[in-house]
């Protein structure tokens, strides 16, 4: 994965493999997404904040 890759990105990856907030935060890219999640927002993400972020709509 590319150091600079978005917030989308990095959120549709861990949507992909997780089915809840507690697997999302379980993830290895969730401190990477929680960077730039904070970085994009000023504001400390939560698992739930994954699925929020989510672009691509064949995820779900």
């Amino acid at each position: 994965m590319s150091l600079k890759a978005t917030t989308s990105e990095l959120a549709n990856r861990i949507a992909r493999a997780s089915l809840s907030r507690t697997e999302a935060e379980a993830h290895p890219l969730f401190l990477t997404f929680r960077l730039a999640y904070a970085r994009d927002t000023k504001r400390v993400p939560t698992g739930a904040d994954v699925f929020d972020a989510v672009s691509a709509p064949d995820v779900f």
